[in-house]
């Protein structure tokens, strides 16, 4: 008995190190705090410390949701003739971080991620952006570095403002986990080229890895090119999207070399294609321009397939800003009041930028994906257009690639975590599952256990490969525990979807 709860308690540290809860707390416009509870991911709207412009958000959370440090501001002064915007970092209690002042970012969308430095505990790369119509700095991709074990948990930015490539960049920046499951892939954009830039981030620091020239052409022009780019959910597409051009790009992505390649236009007649956001199970992406919601089916031969969702015919002068994958698995689009006239902007409150629309089932085709607009209300306060960056957190190595090498198991014989043994697949999966058995070991027990540490599914079976139905089982994040004749275990993580 005392056997079995030893195990036990060892599977349940599994569960909670696994169920990574890094992006579930969104700091938002005026004094926002968008936060998933861990195990259920339902949404709850706290207050905090915040005095954003727009659009430019980022923060992250620690493993339970807590959260840790997002970015403040921006300041502004006056240099000379032009306007000088910095942010600012600040801590989970509201506080600035030491040395966390005066951050070379701005207001545009996306232009900045926070990121786990690999093997270092508490100590996180902070990624962001300056464009060239915000000068008198060095326009680029900047980087930060902040240590939260320093002041007592208050934390210290340790490096600041690492200038590491110069170039006019378009707006966003995306990162994506190495097919290693620990190293990251951070992506920008040149704003005059075709040009994607590429670093790797890494124990030992990050480093430049490649350019790509591939893809549409920006115009070669100072003004500043709005869009976005992102990677989908299992990391093996990057899509871009721009007003500078008609439609959305989408690339392949390899993981382990960080090679992108094969690029598809999945052109429209939108003048000012905005943001991209991919559906949970990356069938679908949804694309928005200001009044404008489309639905574009990525399976389908017909690259230009996109359904209308949403069209804005009640608010002249609110416009749809950006969206975000939420860890429910409903997507969230923040909006802005904007008018001609600046002080009714800046003091306008109403339903529409004092609430986020929702996607509810973004998994399912058409209209009835559910789209809800000005649905969830921000008790007072407005969104101001922007979200923040989540990458996702929780992707896992890949299961027999050439770079899922880390040998991440412990090495006692007793518990074997991520290596071979065990394939899972398709991962995500709606209706049936598939166990696979490598290496000639034989199993003994099975089980499939929820968030929660509860056993949902129990098999008894020997063969090499393993079947399972998973339709009865609710949409989330669950484990599976194999039990080996020789003592052994394994455990994997999957997504139930819709």
């Amino acid at each position: 008995m005392k056997k079995k709860l030893i195990i036990f308690f060892i599977f349940l540290g599994i569960v909670k190190g696994y169920s990574q809860c890094q992006g579930n707390s969104w700091v938002l416009g005026d004094s926002v705090c968008l936060k998933f509870d861990c195990l259920t991911n339902q949404p709850s709207i706290e207050e905090i410390s915040i005095w954003h412009l727009e659009e430019n958000y980022t923060s992250i959370s620690d493993s339970n949701g807590n959260l840790i440090m997002y970015l403040n501001g921006p300041d502004s002064m006056i240099i000379g003739a032009n306007f000088q915007f910095y942010c600012n970092l600040y801590n989970g209690l509201g506080l600035e971080i030491e040395n966390g002042d005066s951050i070379n970012t701005n207001f545009s969308v996306y232009n900045s991620l926070i990121l786990p430095y690999p093997n270092h505990n508490n100590v996180y790369y902070f990624f962001y952006t300056q464009e060239k119509f915000y000068n008198n700095l060095i326009p680029g991709l900047y980087c930060s570095i902040i240590d939260m074990n320093l002041n007592s948990g208050l934390g210290k930015v340790i490096l600041k403002n690492q200038l590491l490539i110069t170039d006019t960049l378009m707006e966003g920046i995306s990162a994506v986990k190495h097919g290693n499951g620990r190293d990251w892939w951070v992506t920008s954009h040149g704003g005059l080229s075709n040009k994607f830039y590429e670093f790797l981030l890494s124990p030992s620091g990050v480093n430049f890895n490649s350019e790509f020239d591939i893809g549409p052409n920006f115009p070669v022009s100072g003004v500043i090119k709005i869009g976005e780019i992102l990677f989908n959910n299992k990391g093996n597409k990057l899509a871009l999207s721009s007003f500078d051009f008609n439609g959305v790009f989408i690339f392949d992505f390899n993981r382990c070399s960080g090679l992108i390649s094969n690029p598809s236009n999945y052109s429209s007649d939108l003048s000012e294609e905005y943001s991209v956001t991919f559906s949970p199970n990356d069938s679908f992406i949804y694309t928005s321009d200001y009044g404008h919601i489309y639905q574009i089916d990525l399976f389908n031969s017909n690259l230009n397939n996109r359904i209308l969702i949403w069209q804005n015919t009640t608010a002249p002068y609110t416009f749809l800003g950006q969206g975000e994958l939420g860890p429910d698995g409903k997507i969230y689009y923040a909006s802005q009041f904007f008018s001609p006239y600046i002080y009714e902007s800046l003091n306008y409150f109403d339903s529409s930028n004092t609430s986020l629309s929702i996607i509810n089932y973004p998994n399912i085709s058409g209209t009835s994906c559910g789209f809800y607009p000005y649905s969830l209300y921000l008790n007072g306060h407005r969104s101001k257009g922007g979200l923040p960056d989540m990458p996702n957190y929780n992707l896992s190595a890949l299961d027999e690639s050439e770079c899922d090498s880390l040998g991440l198991g412990i090495d006692n014989g007793k518990l074997i975590i991520d290596n071979v043994i065990v394939r899972i697949y398709p991962n995500p999966s709606s209706d049936e599952l598939t166990i696979e058995i490598l290496n000639g070991v034989k199993p003994k027990e099975i089980e499939i256990v929820n968030a929660l540490g509860v056993t949902v599914v129990k098999l008894k079976q020997t063969k090499p490969n393993q079947q399972v139905n998973i339709k009865s089982l609710a949409a989330g994040v669950y484990f599976i525990k194999v039990q080996m004749q020789n003592g052994d275990m394994q455990v994997k993580k999957f997504v139930k979807s819709e």
